[in-house]
């Protein structure tokens, strides 16, 4: 059996592009404990997920996480 070769992508982008005028359930949006440092950097993925998706719901276990976003 012969293997398809896959080319390597940018992982975030690929994950935003499947996103497009979608409406998106995101588990985990927090990332925490480095929310505030990814907000800072502008590299949270909840926050690059607002801008492409048509309708964003996040959900989060950490309490802090969720109230810094």
């Amino acid at each position: 059996m012969k293997l398809k070769k896959i080319e390597s992508c940018d992982r975030i982008d690929f994950i935003l592009n499947r996103l497009i005028g979608k409406k998106v359930l995101h588990l985990g949006c927090a990332d925490w404990p480095f929310t505030q440092s990814k907000l800072d950097r502008g590299t949270l993925l909840h926050t690059k997920m607002q801008r492409v998706a048509n309708n964003l719901v996040g959900v989060d276990l950490s309490e802090t996480g969720v109230r810094l976003m």
